[in-house]
């Protein structure tokens, strides 16, 4: 007959009657007993979250989890400390992924989650405490990792045109591009940052500095179609504030003054100084008795695409120069 000792009061009790024993002679339930004189240290909380588990009985003491998903990422903690685990796990995935319904059917599933705010705030909160998001992603050495990972993507003319193509078709920037708001808003942070001493890009080409792409590519363009032009012509004058100022147009095309300007340097369809945050009145008033043509994004975008499609990412980039852009009157 298999006996057990009582640890309060040193008597040997069989197996069958020991439980009778703590209740009868101790007032005490299994749970207590247990609690009392065999529990551990590490017991009673779920080793995957820390949350409170479920007691068992005296034999098996307390689960080891508190759930069954904390129970079987325990158990792909310690599949995943075996490289060979790991390496066929991985390959187990890649072949189911593999299959497209099964990627349609999961985009689904993720797409119907992600519907639902309280949802999706759930799974980021959960993401967040997770450990590889605590240890890993918020160390030094996975951020160097990953900037050279993304360095030598983008060293890849094809792989870096797929990646940015990507991005713009995505839907969050794709909403965010729909919103003149935020594209303004956009505009006025990059110029603040330049104003207090940022970089900006400047481009060089036939032994002249442009300030923007779009004026680089007008450039080239008109060059390359064989057309008359002056780029920086002869400056306009105008006065502020009791003082003369000089305004020099970025082109002179066939006798007929042309400047670009982004949806930045506009507000309530009046020329904007994003640097001072004030109107120009002066100087949109010059503009106007000069015939200024203005080149507004929809417009100069249609030479800097050309520009791509005919010289490519490495002849623009090959033309950048780094400057602190400075406000131009």
């Amino acid at each position: 007959m298999k006996t057990r000792k009582c640890l309060k009061c040193n008597c040997i009790i069989s197996v069958r009657s020991f439980l009778k024993h703590i209740l009868n002679e101790h007032n005490l339930s299994e749970k207590e007993y247990y609690d009392l004189y065999l529990k551990q240290s590490d017991e009673g909380l779920c080793k995957n979250c820390g949350k409170q588990t479920r007691f068992y009985s005296m034999s098996r003491g307390y689960s080891p989890c508190c759930s069954n998903s904390c129970g079987a990422q325990i158990g792909q903690k310690k599949r995943y400390e075996n490289p060979e685990e790991r390496k066929l796990s991985s390959e187990r995935t890649k072949k189911y992924m593999a299959d497209p319904a099964v990627r349609i059917k999961l985009s689904k599933m993720q797409k119907k989650r992600y519907a639902d705010p309280e949802e999706r705030k759930r799974i980021s909160e959960v993401v967040k405490r997770s450990e590889v998001f605590q240890q890993k992603i918020h160390s030094n050495a996975y951020s160097n990792k990953m900037h050279e990972i993304l360095v030598k993507r983008y060293a890849d003319d094809k792989n870096r045109e797929k990646m940015s193509n990507a991005c713009k078709n995505s839907i969050k920037m794709q909403t965010a591009l729909k919103s003149e708001k935020n594209r303004l808003r956009h505009s006025e942070i990059m110029l603040e940052r330049a104003k207090n001493g940022g970089i900006m890009k400047r481009y060089e080409y036939d032994n002249k500095v442009f300030m923007s792409l779009p004026e680089l590519a007008l450039y080239i363009w008109l060059k390359q179609h064989v057309v008359e032009f002056e780029y920086q012509c002869e400056p306009l004058t105008y006065f502020k504030d009791g003082h003369e100022k000089l305004y020099i147009p970025d082109f002179n095309i066939k006798g007929r003054y042309v400047e670009i300007k982004g949806p930045q340097f506009f507000k309530e369809n009046h020329l904007w100084d994003p640097f001072r945050k004030t109107f120009s009145y002066e100087k949109e008033k010059c503009m106007i008795e000069n015939n200024v043509c203005i080149l507004r994004e929809s417009q100069y975008m249609i030479f800097v695409n050309w520009l791509y499609k005919h010289y490519g990412r490495s002849f623009i980039n090959s033309c950048k120069i780094q400057s602190i852009v400075k406000s131009k009157e």
